[in-house]
């Protein structure tokens, strides 16, 4: 994977973090354990990793099948 921009990586991370932790439920964050954790900062980097190989900023947002494609791969 080539780096062509990092615009909008920290926007994908931590829309990636919002987006898994909204998914829990607001009932369920605080039994949330460290293998959930990992799971979320994998799937975080994946979409700002995916982000760097774009030029632009919201435009270079990935797909949720992009992501899913990705983390698969690796």
């Amino acid at each position: 994977m080539e780096v062509v921009e990092t615009m909008g990586c920290g926007d994908a991370f931590m829309a990636g973090i919002i987006y898994r932790l909204y998914n829990i439920g607001r009932n369920d964050l605080d039994s949330v354990d460290v293998n959930t954790l990992e799971d979320i900062g994998r799937f975080s980097n994946a979409m700002a990793a995916l982000v760097a190989t774009r030029y632009g900023a919201s435009i270079s947002m990935p797909t949720m099948d992009e992501v899913q494609e990705m983390l698969q791969r690796r």
